[in-house]
């Protein structure tokens, strides 16, 4: 994680000659997840259902293509409306370094930037269960594929519409019951006000 971010400050601090009229973009959004699918234990049988997630993304865009370092979290992730609440806390987070593809601004102007968007990082899976029987607090690379579209108005302020499919690698299940990989998978769409820089 701390090299992902290292790698964005770089990038960011690059001489401005060497940017070759680059944009800087800065975006904060929120969303649900979407079809959700995981390996660990869900003991309030809610992994599936619509869950709220927030982030923020930095980023470099030039005409056709870009990139940026995207961190989201969920909280409460693995938690539902379950009597007796079996959980007291749970979340997944996402930090990812993706790669930006756009249409050339000559065909879709200035104002509307639809994009493609692929990467990879890491994804953290927090599950706190009241008894202490099925904690867990696991990383796990991961991928994320997907697109959205920029929209800016006159000044340095726009919007941003995205949905991506966020896929965690598998791993051993960590407390050794052995029935299954742990794994998280899910769409995110997300919606958030973009500030160019």
């Amino acid at each position: 994680m701390r090299r992902l971010v290292a790698a964005a400050l770089l990038l960011l601090a690059w001489p401005s000659s060497a940017r070759a009229n680059g944009q800087g973009i800065l975006a904060g959004f929120g969303g649900v997840s979407l079809d959700s699918q995981t390996g660990f234990l869900d003991l309030e049988q809610t992994v599936g259902k619509p869950k709220l997630i927030f982030g923020a993304s930095i980023g470099r865009v030039w005409d056709m293509c870009g990139w940026e370092v995207d961190l989201s979290a969920a909280p409460g992730f693995f938690a539902g409306n379950a009597e007796p609440k079996l959980l007291f806390g749970s979340q997944v987070s996402v930090l990812t370094a993706n790669a930006l593809f756009f249409a050339p601004r000559r065909l879709t102007g200035s104002r509307f930037r639809p994009y493609a968007v692929a990467g990879g990082g890491l994804l953290k899976a927090r599950i706190d269960d009241i008894y202490g029987l099925f904690p867990s607090n696991t990383w796990l690379k991961g991928i994320d594929v997907g697109g959205g579209l920029f929209v800016f108005g006159q000044n340095r302020y726009g919007l941003r519409f995205d949905a991506r499919y966020i896929r965690s690698t598998h791993a051993p299940d960590p407390l050794g019951f052995g029935f299954s990989d742990i794994f998280v998978n899910y769409w995110r769409t997300a919606a958030g006000v973009t500030y160019r820089f």
